[in-house]
C-alpha cells in the first residue's frame, strides 16, 4: 500500500486551514493583491519563497508576497530583466544584453553587437529605447508564462551552447550541484538564482531610460 498522501492541510495567512488535493497550486488560494494593495507575485510556503505555481506536496503555512518586500522586489527585478532581454532580442537579434550594476533605483546595462569585434558597447538612440519599452509592454499584454525546469548541469550547458549563450556555459563550469533552474520565456532560455513571477502579465510597472552609452532599467519602489 502506498504511503503517499493524496491530500494536505494548508494554513492560510488568516489562520483558516483547508484540506486540498496533492498537486493543487498555491495560486488557488492567492488573492489578486496583498493588504497593501499590491499584486501578489509569489508565495512563502513553510517560510520558503516559492512560485505561485508551486504544487502543494506537504502540510504547510502559506503567506503571500508582493514587490514591497526584499524577496518580492528581487523576484520582480529578475523577471523584468528577463523581459527586457527578450524585448531587445525581438527587435535587435544581433545585440547581446549585459546588466552591469545597480544604479539608483534600477539596473544599468549595455548592449553589444555579438558579430562585431571590439569592446565598445553599441550606442542606443532615444527612439530605440521607446521601441524596446513598447515591445516590453506588448509582451506584458500577451501574458506569456515564465516556465521553470530543473535540468542536469550538462544538459543546461548544451542548451545554452545551442542558444549561443557562451557566458552561461562558462559560468556553469563552476556550478556545484547536479541540477540548475532554467527558465523559458517563449523560445528564449535563461538561468536565474531564485524565483520569477508566473508570467509577463505581472510586470505592469516598468520603465527604461537612455543613459549613455547604455540604459537604466527602472523598478517600482515600494519600500523593502
Amino acid at each position: 500500500m502506498s504511503n503517499v498522501s493524496s491530500s494536505f492541510k494548508v494554513t492560510l495567512p488568516s489562520g483558516e486551514t483547508r484540506v486540498v488535493d496533492a498537486g493543487t497550486p498555491v495560486s488557488s488560494f492567492a488573492p489578486p493583491t496583498t493588504a497593501k494593495g499590491l499584486p501578489v507575485i509569489a508565495a512563502r510556503y513553510n517560510n520558503k519563497i516559492s512560485s505561485l505555481n508551486r504544487p502543494v506536496d506537504r502540510d504547510g503555512q502559506l503567506d503571500y508576497v508582493d514587490q514591497s518586500s526584499r524577496d518580492g522586489g528581487l523576484i520582480y527585478r529578475r523577471s523584468l530583466t528577463f523581459l527586457l532581454i527578450r524585448a531587445i532580442k525581438d527587435l535587435f537579434p544581433d545585440l547581446r544584453v549585459y546588466i552591469n550594476h545597480s544604479l539608483n533605483r534600477g539596473y544599468y546595462g549595455e548592449v553589444y553587437n555579438q558579430f562585431v569585434s571590439g569592446e565598445e558597447p553599441s550606442l542606443l538612440a532615444e527612439s530605440d529605447i521607446e521601441r524596446i519599452k513598447a515591445q516590453m509592454s506588448k509582451l506584458v499584454a500577451e501574458n506569456i508564462p515564465f516556465v521553470r525546469r530543473e535540468l542536469p548541469v550538462g544538459e543546461a550547458q548544451a542548451l545554452f551552447e545551442k542558444h549561443g549563450m557562451t557566458d552561461k556555459v562558462e559560468l556553469l563550469k563552476y556550478r556545484e550541484g547536479d541540477e540548475i533552474s532554467v527558465y523559458s520565456l517563449g523560445d528564449m532560455v535563461n538561468h536565474f538564482y531564485g524565483q520569477l513571477v508566473p508570467s509577463t502579465g505581472f510586470l505592469t510597472a516598468l520603465d527604461l531610460k537612455l543613459c549613455g552609452p547604455g540604459f537604466v532599467l527602472l523598478f517600482p519602489q515600494h519600500g523593502r
